[in-house]
């Protein structure tokens, strides 16, 4: 839950910062931050996601087993 909690932070932050950088004109300093921290962000939550992939990928789901009474 940790990690849904975090991607979810992130990705609010992506966001933001995307749309805050629209305020600002082409060029300007604090335009070039939020396009940096739009970018870091972006790029853990990417990250984090394949973490979460790849070892659900390496193994297959378990069986689903019915009873039969």
């Amino acid at each position: 839950m940790g990690l849904h909690g975090l991607k979810l932070f992130l990705l609010v932050a992506v966001l933001t910062c995307m749309v805050l950088s629209d305020s600002f004109s082409k060029g300007s300093e604090t335009r070039a931050l939020l396009s940096a921290w739009h970018f870091m962000p972006g790029l853990t939550v990417f990250a984090l996601v394949w973490i979460r992939l790849i070892p659900k990928l390496a193994s297959p789901a378990p069986l689903i087993v019915t009873l039969k009474g």
